[in-house]
């Protein structure tokens, strides 16, 4: 199948679907977002000096991540 088809596209994105879609463990899933989280903020702080009006459009994102892990952290507790 094609990658710039849509049904390629489709299929791609199968094979490169998040860990918590492919095994459903709510602790991997957090510990991915955990990384992630880490990766904005060194994005952020790596931006800053170079261009400040960047690091802060990146605000907004690493916040929703934040919220994100929250989310994550209550399902892994809930499900152990």
């Amino acid at each position: 199948m094609r990658p710039w088809t849509p049904a390629g596209q489709g299929e791609r994105h199968e094979r490169q679907s998040p860990p918590e879609d492919r095994t459903r463990t709510p602790k991997l899933a957090l510990a991915e977002i955990l990384v992630l989280n880490a990766s904005n903020a060194l994005l952020i702080r790596r931006t800053w000096p170079a261009d400040r009006r960047a690091a802060l459009a990146l605000l907004p994102y690493a916040g929703w991540t934040v919220f994100a892990t929250a989310l994550n952290t209550a399902i892994a507790r809930r499900n152990p």
